[in-house]
Parts: C-alpha cells; structure tokens; sequence
C-alpha cells in the first residue's frame, strides 16, 4: 500500500469481518509493518504478509488507510498468493544433476521479487565451480517463473549422497517461501530389482569353452571340470 499525504501518515490494515455489510461496517484489525516516510517522493509505503491465505482474503476485503486520510489514501493494493511446485531428481553417483522448482504467480504483478537456492545448512548457493544457478524469465502462457540448481559433475563425484536443497522465493517485500526440493543419489552397482549383467574374462586359454559359471558363495570361477582358475 502507498500512500501519498504528509510526514505524520500512519498506514494501518483492516480485514472486513465475515459479517460485515454495508450497514454493519464489522472490521479485523491486521498488523503490517511501514517503512521511513520518503521526503522526495511525499509517500510512505507498508507491505502486509498474510502467511495463510483464505480464500476470502481479496482486494476487495482487505484495506489499507490512515485515520485522518482515510481510504483515500490508498494508491495501490494488490493482494500476492505464490504456488511453489518442486520438481526432485534421481541420478547416479558421480554424474552432474538439475532440480528446480516452479513459481506459480498470482496477483496484479507478474514478477518475483527474488528467487534463490540454500543448501541444507541454510546458506545461500551462487553460481561457480560447484553449481550453475539459473532464475528463467515469466512464462505467460503457464503464468510462471522457473529457477533450476545444476551440480557440476566435479561437486557430484565429491558429494555423492542426497541431499535437500531449498529453494526460496519472495514476492510483495514480505517473508521468502521456502521449499525442499530433494536430490536422490543412488550407485548403479546396487540397484536392487533390476536386471544385471556380469561377465568374468580367462585368459590363457587355448581354446574356446562354453561351460563356465560363477560360484556365488565364494566367487570362485570354474570353466573347466578340471582346471580351477
């Protein structure tokens, strides 16, 4: 909400109550922090964070105003929902990967303010030798906004074990959402349930044989009744 009016502006927020009508003016109070008037500009402006959406709270039920100045002050409202959707991976050890996640965006202003990754001890990832950072451009046909994290195939070989990332939003100057997004590593040799091939090489020999087996108790190789290799 901005508001444009004298120094001594006090923007506060109301929520019309579940029984409000015109004739009973029934309101809920809600807390939003201001920032410093702005001499330049004659405003001051205040940013409320609803961290439960309802599906009642609109533009047309939630108010900023002073006072003094009344509903008039109010040059702009705009009411923010953000939709995260994460998109986890499954790679094997040692190879490089890509995770992202997906911004859904509602509200007047198609734009995320800030869109960042963390690792699981809560710093910040940039883009370098061990990761590559992407934020995309809005989507107008699917009224989204992408960021991917790839891991370099060098970090992937030296951190071969899963791992949670998160991944950060912030829209309308309030709290970031937050959201894990999971990087599964798994080794090829021990993938259970699935078919294998093994193969055992002799060297030495003078002709071909076509009986040869593999001992799975000790892993002795016998090709011939009467040779042990």
């Amino acid at each position: 909400c901005l508001a444009t009016a004298a120094p001594g502006v006090d923007i506060k927020w109301r929520k019309k109550a579940a029984d409000y009508t015109e004739q009973n003016q029934n309101y809920i109070p809600l807390i939003a922090g201001q920032e410093d008037y702005d001499i330049e500009t004659g405003t001051r402006k205040s940013v409320l964070t609803l961290t439960s959406l309802m599906g009642t709270d609109t533009s047309d039920s939630i108010e900023c105003y002073d006072d003094t100045v009344g509903i008039s002050g109010v040059i702009t409202l705009e009411v923010i929902e953000t939709s995260v959707t994460p998109f986890h991976k499954e790679v094997i050890k040692g190879t490089e990967a890509t995770i992202s996640c997906s911004v859904e965006l509602f509200g007047l202003t198609r734009v995320v303010e800030e869109m960042w990754w963390e690792k699981e001890d809560g710093s910040v990832i940039s883009s370098g030798t061990d990761f590559v950072v992407v934020v995309g451009p809005y989507d107008a046909q699917t009224n989204t906004q992408t960021t991917t994290l790839t891991t370099t195939r060098d970090y992937a070989i030296m951190n071969a074990v899963d791992t949670t990332y998160t991944c950060a939003v912030r829209r309308g100057g309030g709290l970031p959402t937050k959201t894990s997004v999971y990087l599964d590593v798994y080794n090829k040799e021990q993938l259970t349930g699935t078919e294998a091939t093994i193969s055992c090489t002799v060297a030495g020999l003078t002709q071909a044989f076509s009986d040869c087996c593999l001992n799975t108790q000790g892993y002795h190789h016998r090709c011939r009744p009467d040779i042990d290799l």
